[in-house]
């Protein structure tokens, strides 16, 4: 994530901290995952590995927001994260995928537990 991003989502009152400062980089994605499921984080990401949903279904994790762009740039992910920041205003990713596009956001709900 560049800077500019943390710095968006800070100004924006949210609490961010990133894989290096965690101590994660380079680790898998499930080494990611449980760290942030332990800690209640939500994990932003533009690694669209994190979006296939049978290898991250909802209410296995913490959240994911995972960032999507046609034509990707530093310009293009900085307005999905303004997006996102938009979104997060009235609602919240907990447990559920969300697959930001420009936009729109596709949300994959926590499946409902029956019986």
């Amino acid at each position: 994530m560049s800077p500019e991003y943390i710095s968006l989502l800070v100004e924006a009152g949210h609490e961010v901290t990133t894989v290096a400062e965690e101590g994660l980089k380079g680790s898998p994605d499930e080494k990611i995952v449980e760290a942030c499921m332990r800690e209640g984080r939500v994990i932003l990401t533009g690694d669209r590995g994190f979006g296939h949903i049978l290898e991250h279904p909802a209410g296995r994790h913490a959240g994911l927001i995972v960032l999507r762009h046609p034509k990707p740039s530093i310009e293009a992910y900085r307005l999905l994260v303004e997006q996102v920041i938009r979104a997060l205003r009235n609602d919240s990713p907990g447990g559920n995928l969300w697959i930001v596009e420009p936009g729109r956001i596709r949300v994959h709900d926590t499946p409902e537990l029956t019986g």
